[in-house]
């Protein structure tokens, strides 16, 4: 329950009391009798329920750094991806899909990473020349903030050292030697460098890799051997961290985040969360335990754990602007108080750079909304020129349901500039993003899609900051068409130059039409619309399109066409809002007030307001119900207005709303 929520109901509940002891009257007293009311205990209940669920979201980056830490670290000597606190790994190729230390890996660089803990004393990092070669050295605090970032694009490419200092340190640090202040002890350096992935390219970087060097303050400049790595078994080394985060009990959880508070103290300006969570127990270094809590308030917080998850979830539609069905975020990295963005980035995309250094759209569904399937085939179309504007580099990965990398016989989980793609004649690029393999003319483009639902993510490293620049948004990615549905440069000629309208004498009380905005009622033959163009399916590539006004906000979607007896379209039925076809505000338009730009229908000056603003489109059942007995033409909309009224209280009940 928010906030609000809580006082409306409290301030319902004192003014039903209040009411009833002035005895204003019967309807005074009926409205009393109708108000909720919350005893003392529910009160206490609901706010400790509301403060638990903030306090699980707003602890969510650190307990998951922490979890993450223990996996990583949990071996005696470095290997694989994992390697002892206060030593670095470096990853020899890329990761594959049996890959579960992070959510949303990278397939595009070499990893160096590493914890480290400088509560006790500072870590000397130093880097070797680049020799010009791309590469970024992040560090994030315990919560997840960027707090440097070394690299190409801020340091250039040659020698360099840093000593990462914790947050109570003082002193004095060797010449030569750059202080990276750390608010917390727990540091996480998430170096990578770009490779090509051939083998000659694998040994440059390992060149690189094998000359970065990590010791600490007290051992630099002198010969070092760090010690092995402690091993406790009771550590789970299978589990996804998200996955261990999530089933954690409210009392251990919430516990470890107190204990974690301690060593990675919480910026200033988190002073009224602290005090907020302090009301439920929950303090800095001080021990928690749901059995030592008023039961009114364990209950509160028992249950709060779930509906945080369902806001660290919820979280990923406000991540950024929709851009052509991609979330497009540009203010990760480092989060002030915005905890709800930080924790949905530590659940699915940990490890997220600062906009300037990378940009990550995201997509789990298609152009048309649709969720992204294995059982379909899509498109993502390129124009000539207008790949990724990166100084760095780019990449599309795929990813399965839950952000982890797809088994395919190709061993393949990402396209970009370092693939030989394949460009079409006229220099624009297709991907092909599904199951099975599109044919050995198509493979090189060819993206692999589970059997299931999957989820998309560009990557531009470095992206530019001059148009176009995704930046600034003067560069969009494209996007995910089905591959039945896209509109070729072939159909979108034939299109434009086909007659957009036609003139219809007015008339009363035919074909059932309701008002169109800006006209008499019109008489028109409504025919089956694929038969429009020949050799051109409208079923496919018109109907069900989105419309989008000149400022690219999409405003509707095509869900019919009235077609003149001349078999030339006149108006479009256009739909806003509703699920399923279900509360859903139709408006019939005239096709001459559309335009098509880049292969997108344009609707210029509209808003979704506006649009159901205008007279609702309907038919006459009567008329359907004759015309579907004479086998007459019917169209599209109208068997979906037949199937909304066969569709009982109980059918409308097991629909569920899409999460978007």
């Amino acid at each position: 329950m928010t906030h609000s929520r809580l006082a409306r109901i409290t301030a319902a509940a004192l003014m039903a009391t209040a009411l009833t002891s002035l005895g204003t009257g019967p309807a005074w007293a009926q409205l009393a009798e109708a108000s909720p009311t919350l005893s003392a205990a529910s009160l206490k209940e609901q706010e400790a329920f509301a403060i638990a669920k903030d306090a699980y979201v707003y602890g969510y980056p650190l307990v998951t750094m922490e979890m993450t830490r223990r996996v990583i670290t949990n071996v005696a000597e470095p290997t694989g991806t994992r390697t002892p606190m206060g030593q670095l790994v470096s990853l020899r190729e890329y990761p594959t899909a049996a890959y579960r230390d992070v959510t949303a890996p990278n397939a595009d660089t070499l990893y160096t990473s590493g914890f480290i803990d400088v509560g006790q004393e500072p870590y000397v990092l130093s880097l070797p020349d680049m020799n010009g070669r791309y590469y970024l050295f992040p560090m994030l605090s315990g919560w997840t903030d960027i707090i440097a970032d070394p690299g190409k694009r801020t340091s250039g490419t040659g020698p360099q050292t840093y000593a990462v200092t914790g947050p109570g340190w003082k002193g004095a640090l060797p010449d030569g030697v750059r202080e990276i202040k750390s608010p917390t002890d727990l540091v996480w350096i998430l170096g990578r460098i770009y490779s090509t992935g051939t083998p000659e390219d694998y040994k440059a970087v390992w060149g690189l890799q094998d000359q970065i060097k990590l010791v600490p303050l007290s051992a630099y400049g002198k010969p070092y051997t760090p010690p092995s790595g402690k091993v406790d078994p009771n550590i789970d080394m299978k589990t996804a961290v998200r996955k261990q985060v999530n089933r954690m009990e409210p009392g251990p959880y919430f516990n470890l985040l107190a204990q974690l508070m301690k060593d990675n103290p919480p910026p200033a300006e988190d002073a009224p969360m602290l005090a907020r969570m302090a009301k439920i127990g929950i303090v800095p270094g001080r021990a928690f335990d749901t059995g030592q809590l008023d039961p009114e308030i364990a209950k509160g917080v028992e249950r709060a754990h779930r509906a945080g998850w369902e806001e660290i979830a919820g979280g990923i539609r406000d991540m950024g602007s929709i851009q052509n069905g991609w979330m497009v975020a540009t203010s990760l990295g480092r989060y002030g108080t915005d905890y709800g963005k930080r924790a949905t980035v530590a659940a699915f995309g940990l490890g997220a750079n600062l906009p300037q250094d990378a940009v990550y759209p995201t997509t789990s569904v298609d152009s048309a909304g649709r969720k992204l399937t294995g059982n379909q085939k899509y498109v993502i179309h390129f124009d000539k020129g207008q790949l990724p504007p990166v100084d760095g580099f780019w990449s599309l990965t795929m990813y399965d349901a839950n952000f982890f990398f797809v088994a395919n016989p190709l061993n393949r989980y990402t396209l970009s500039q370092r693939h030989q793609l394949t460009p079409n004649p006229d220099g624009s690029v297709d991907l092909y993003l599904q199951n099975e393999s599109p044919g050995s003319g198509k493979e090189a483009n060819w993206l692999p899609a589970p059997t299931g639902d999957m989820n998309l993510m560009l990557r531009l490293y470095w992206p530019k900051e001059t148009s176009p620049s995704i930046l600034n948004g003067t560069w969009k990615p494209p996007k995910v068409e089905r591959a039945e549905e896209r509109l070729t440069a072939a159909d979108q000629n034939k299109l434009a130059s086909t007659p957009t309208s036609a003139a219809i004498p007015a008339t009363t009380g035919s074909a059932g039409m309701g008002p169109v905005a800006g006209s008499s009622t019109v008489g028109v033959a409504v025919v089956d619309v694929r038969t429009l163009y020949s050799g051109y399916s409208v079923k496919n590539q018109i109907l069900g399109r989105e419309i989008y006004n000149d400022n690219g906000e999409r405003v509707g979607h095509v869900t019919d066409l009235i077609v003149a007896p001349d078999k030339v379209a006149t108006y479009a039925i256009v739909g806003t809002g509703g699920l399923l076809d279900l509360g859903e505000h139709l408006t019939a338009v005239p096709v001459s007030q559309f335009t098509l730009k880049d292969g997108e229908i344009v609707l210029p000056n509209a808003t979704r307001q506006s649009l159901e603003a205008m007279p609702r489109f309907v038919r006459g059942q009567q008329r359907l119900k004759h015309r579907t007995q004479k086998r007459e033409p019917v169209s599209c909309v109208e068997r979906c207005e037949m199937r909304r009224h066969k569709r009982t209280a109980s059918d409308m009940g097991s629909i569920s709303r899409p999460m978007l």
